[in-house]
């Protein structure tokens, strides 16, 4: 709600707090022999429920990055999502897939960073424009990240993502199927 009222500063922060409030939870509970997690399901938030969150915080970091810190925060939450939602459904995979490949997107768009402290505000003169090899391998990834989630579990989002990466200069561009998507 904070993030679509436009207070994207304290949407980053309730995110973070969340996220590690949740994880210290999580890892005070006790694991058994074949490694689930046997502590008090009540006392933290459910599994889909936290991958759910970290895949739309990873969505809201990628969808306006202001700091160097924020797209890299943006591929943390998309690696917990992953690890945690190896056991659920289809829909639920193919939701972090699709925050996967909008992150390996947004990495391939803007190329790769020169060094900036964490904390300054990003512009385009933080990037290091013209390097086609990382560019068209991160959206040569993006691309069959998002169509490992159309597969799963199609949605009009991951159908636009991956209509959108098919557009670019990449080897696997192919624009009669972008528009067809």
């Amino acid at each position: 709600i904070l993030h679509v009222s436009g207070d994207h500063d304290l949407a980053k922060r309730v995110l973070r707090l969340y996220v590690q409030i949740v994880q210290k939870a999580r890892e005070t509970g006790t694991v058994d022999t074949e490694g689930h997690d046997t502590h008090d399901a009540s006392a933290t938030d459910t599994d889909a429920l936290w991958v759910y969150t970290l895949v739309q915080g990873a969505r809201m970091l990628c969808r306006v990055p202001k700091t160097v810190q924020d797209v890299h925060e943006a591929g943390k939450l998309v690696e917990l999502a992953r690890r945690k939602s190896k056991d659920m459904d289809d829909e639920m995979i193919s939701r972090v897939e699709l925050a996967e490949g909008i992150y390996q997107s947004v990495l391939a768009l803007y190329g790769e960073l020169s060094f900036v402290p964490m904390e300054v505000p990003l512009n385009k003169k933080h990037f290091i424009e013209n390097n086609p090899t990382t560019r068209s391998a991160l959206l040569s990834s993006a691309v069959r990240t998002l169509s490992r989630s159309v597969e799963r579990h199609p949605t009009s989002s991951s159908f636009f993502h991956l209509a959108l990466c098919l557009a670019r200069a990449i080897p696997e561009r192919d624009l009669e199927r972008a528009v067809g998507l």
